[in-house]
């Protein structure tokens, strides 16, 4: 049997990179997925079959996604998914929290599962077999590579578990076009194919595994299309009302673009974007207008957070209805700030109200609570900041005197457990 100290080496070394999982409707694939749509391990695109291998060490990332009722756990052990092996069980859990062991075929006898946090395993019951809690990294943060060109207010975008920091600012009046790699699992950065058209103060947001890029400083429409796959940009339909300071985020393949400034006045303007048909739609407008602001996407709903003229303001649109909500305000006031989602909560981080601001405060869609989280290390503002892995990277940003290439990961609340049957 793994003692609890193996348990914990393996999910060290291989909570990295955290490849998005592939759910094909089923809970067991070939891959190594036992997945219901938030915990998976193990992927096919690219594939990483689950292999324990000869040594015991698991070659597969974890990846953590949005919290829910339902879990389910792939079990691992001392050989690989592909060994035909048919004496194994799976630990499934109901929508109550009940699990049982069932038999799977070419699956062993040794469980992992991953919960969003300590609180999500609470009143979750266990028939059969044993259990040891594993923490790794809660409520940390950690330096990571600098990105190469010192920038603030630049769009940012994940795909395929890198992350691209586009365009910004580093000196008054400067506009850059400046595309740069971010991959966490060599904590590396290369520089990419630039912008087409350089600008400030834009807005990105990701569909189908490309990035799109609006706005700008000049309050301008643009809307470019960034593929990272062959690393080229091409022209889309121009945003209807020019702005900048705006913020977007996707919902079931369509982006947000919300408030901002035009030239004359902040605005509450809310625009759809369909990339499949390259059309622009106008929707209901955000509750409160304002600039500097944050969004982030939880549930198939939007949250539009802080922001100069609100900010303390936190709005949630459902495209669905086409309608807002005001929700919670945020505990500390502030514009220029970052908002990233990790494992089904939203964290606000960075800012500036009177001062530079170093706040990180994470608030739970599901219960409407702001919680107060450990301070990132480097206070700034007009930074950005995307998700990989469960991890939120901090990047960029200014110190109130200068424009910074500083790159901080925080890790929140991966809480893994060994289940080993009886």
């Amino acid at each position: 049997q793994l003692s609890e100290s193996t348990v914990e080496s393996y999910i060290s070394n291989d909570v990295n990179t955290g490849y998005v999982p592939y759910d094909n409707g089923s809970k067991l694939v070939s891959s190594g997925i036992y997945y219901n749509g938030n915990v998976g391990i193990g992927t096919t695109s690219p594939a990483r079959a689950l292999d324990v291998n000869g040594t015991g060490r698991i070659s597969s990332d974890f990846e953590v996604g949005a919290s829910a009722a339902v879990y389910y756990m792939l079990s691992v052990g001392g050989f690989t998914m592909s060994s035909g092996a048919s004496n194994g069980y799976v630990l499934t859990s109901d929508a109550g929290g009940t699990g049982t062991w069932q038999a799977a075929s070419g699956v062993p006898s040794q469980a992992f599962v991953a919960f969003p946090d300590a609180s999500a395993r609470t009143g979750w019951t266990y028939t059969g077999c044993s259990e040891v809690k594993v923490t790794v990294a809660d409520n940390t943060w950690a330096t990571k590579a600098s990105m190469p060109t010192a920038r603030g207010l630049f769009g940012i975008a994940a795909v395929n578990g890198k992350i691209y920091a586009m365009g910004g600012s580093n000196a008054w009046g400067s506009y850059l076009a400046t595309n740069e790699e971010y991959d966490p699992s060599t904590d590396s950065w290369t520089t990419k194919t630039s912008m087409p058209a350089a600008r400030y103060a834009l807005a990105a947001a990701v569909v189908n595994n490309k990035i799109y890029a609006i706005g700008g400083a000049g309050h301008l429409a643009t809307n470019e299309e960034y593929d990272p796959s062959t690393n080229t940009w091409a022209t889309k339909a121009s945003m209807p009302t020019g702005r900048e300071l705006l913020a977007a985020a996707a919902v079931n393949n369509k982006i947000y673009a919300i408030g901002g400034h035009d030239g004359h006045s902040l605005v509450s303007t809310n625009e759809e974007y369909d990339p499949s048909t390259d059309t622009w739609t106008t929707k209901t407008p955000m509750l409160t207008a304002r600039d500097e602001l944050a969004a982030a996407a939880v549930n198939n709903k939007i949250y539009a957070i802080g922001g100069y003229g609100g900010y303390t303001t936190n709005e949630e649109y459902d495209p669905s209805t086409d309608a807002w909500v005001t929700v919670p305000s945020m505990p500390t006031a502030r514009a220029y700030l970052a908002a990233a989602v990790a494992n089904g909560k939203i964290y606000a981080i960075g800012g500036d109200y009177i001062s530079i601001l170093s706040a990180n405060e994470e608030y739970n869609p599901i219960t409407e609570i702001w919680t107060v989280k450990v301070s990132m290390p480097t206070a700034r503002s007009r930074l950005a900041a995307a998700v990989v892995g469960g991890k939120i990277y901090a990047i960029g940003g200014y110190d109130g005197s200068n424009y910074l290439s500083t790159n901080e990961e925080y890790t929140n609340g991966l809480a893994f457990y060994w289940f080993q049957k009886d």
